[in-house]
């Protein structure tokens, strides 16, 4: 039994014969995160993204209409289930909550 910051993993002999321990997810995100902290610009970049008048304007039309539906949702109190994601990989924890609102 292997334990990382108190915590219980599986740990496995790995391909150089040394015991390896398999990564949690919580190991994973906080080297996620401290990779993220130590070459940001490995992850984020900043650059000017060109748009045309036209689409600035689809865009403008886009915005509104979601804005109306979410006046539309609030107003009657019943929003629509994501199906493609709600429970693409897994099912979301937000379900239970949103089952109340939803139609």
């Amino acid at each position: 039994m292997v334990a990382v910051d108190g915590c219980v993993v599986e740990s496995e002999v790995g391909k150089s014969g040394k015991q390896a321990v398999k990564e949690t997810v919580g190991m994973y995100g906080a080297r996620l995160l401290q990779d993220i902290q130590e070459r940001p610009t490995f992850y984020f970049a900043r650059r000017e993204i060109a748009r045309t008048d036209a689409e600035l304007q689809d865009f403008r039309q886009q915005l509104f209409a979601v804005y109306q539906a979410q006046k539309a949702f609030t107003k009657a109190g019943c929003w629509f289930e994501n199906e493609s994601q709600c429970r693409a990989t897994f099912p979301c924890p937000m379900i239970p909550i949103l089952l109340r609102a939803w139609c």
